[in-house]
């Protein structure tokens, strides 16, 4: 078969009555690919699905996958081409926001990641990661409400994530509400006992409570 004949035959792929099944199994092949960490081949496979099922609505599952491959991969640019373009076949399907957020903060487009990564959460409150990275792009941006929001609401969904609690006690700290941050650090401690960052802010804020106390003038 020749390279016209080719093409030809994947223009015509997409519009066979098996389309669905065969694009379903051949996303099951790729995703196995990816998961097993063999991201190149992940790659090539994702790219042929995008040409094979162009016509196919799911097809934005496999760009959004392929942005996700080049994500890892640390190719940001060109992840953002792909999760827009995932985006705009599907705008009410939340994982392309995610993706999109943050592979715009990894590039440091701080604003239209935050952007993104908040229409992820409207779109399903209970996405937990999105909420995270929310979170995380919030605190780096200075903005201490919104990213205690964004952290307590992982919290909710998710009382273990140690990372959210750590976050959320390290922001608590730094605006003088010192005594909820330990709460906060011991319960990462119990979750994660050799979280070492956690044991050591923890420390300083005890420290500095019993140098208060030595400290503090007697009453009169």
């Amino acid at each position: 078969m020749n390279r016209r004949e080719r093409r030809r035959n994947l223009s015509t792929l997409a519009k066979r009555p098996d389309a669905p099944a065969r694009f379903a199994a051949d996303m099951k092949a790729a995703t196995a690919t990816h998961r097993a960490g063999r991201v190149k081949e992940a790659e090539d496979i994702y790219r042929k699905i995008i040409k094979a099922y162009a016509e196919l609505p799911e097809v934005r599952v496999a760009w959004s996958n392929l942005g996700a491959v080049l994500m890892g991969q640390g190719r940001n640019e060109e992840a953002v081409g792909c999760l827009k373009k995932a985006r705009a076949l599907k705008p009410d399907h939340p994982p392309p926001h995610h993706n999109l957020g943050m592979a715009l903060m990894a590039l440091g487009r701080r604003e239209e990641a935050i952007e993104s990564l908040a229409k992820a959460v409207e779109l399903d409150p209970n996405f937990r990661d999105a909420w995270m990275a929310l979170g995380t792009a919030r605190q780096m941006a200075g903005d201490v409400p919104g990213a205690e929001t964004a952290l307590r609401r992982v919290l909710e969904l998710d009382e273990g994530m140690v990372e959210a609690r750590y976050n959320l006690a390290v922001l608590l700290h730094g605006s003088a509400r010192s005594d909820e941050a330990a709460e906060h650090l011991r319960r990462c401690l119990e979750l994660a006992p050799n979280f070492t960052q956690a044991r050591s802010v923890l420390s300083s804020i005890e420290n500095a409570n019993a140098s208060s106390v030595a400290f503090s003038p007697f009453a009169s």
